[in-house]
């Protein structure tokens, strides 16, 4: 499937990876196939983060990881893991599934961060039209 348009989508950890390029020591699976992000994460050292600035707000530094991969019922994309702090638990990440294959960390960024924007841009409006009930 060729896409002329950029995907983004967040993904919880129990989603399966089909396959990505580097299974560390601690997977489940040899061969990382089958694997569930959750487990992906759990095997990351440290080391296979980069640290990187949050676009627009330079001064707020998160921890990325990035790898090639085709996640389950999806589409071949990267899955980026993001963490504010490494020493969070791992239940505090966000994961997203970027389908720009060509992008880096920072550019995956970059596109996390202008989808955010058009979230909380929608949230507000529905809020202000009353389209939505805040208990």
């Amino acid at each position: 499937m060729i896409v002329d348009f950029l995907l983004q989508q967040a993904l919880k950890c129990n989603r399966s990876l089909r396959y990505f390029v580097r299974c560390y020591s601690r997977c489940s699976k040899k061969d990382g196939n089958g694997n569930y992000i959750s487990d992906y994460v759990a095997s990351l050292p440290e080391s296979a983060y980069q640290l990187c600035s949050w676009p627009r707000t330079p001064e707020r530094q998160v921890w990325v990881h990035i790898v090639d991969t085709h996640v389950k019922s999806l589409y071949r994309c990267k899955l980026i893991i993001i963490r504010h702090n490494l020493e969070d638990p791992l239940s505090m990440l966000v994961t997203f599934a970027p389908s720009d294959l060509q992008a880096d960390a920072q550019r995956c960024l970059e596109h996390i961060s202008a989808r955010w924007d058009i979230e909380v841009l929608f949230e507000d409006a529905k809020e202000l039209l009353g389209l939505i009930s805040i208990n």
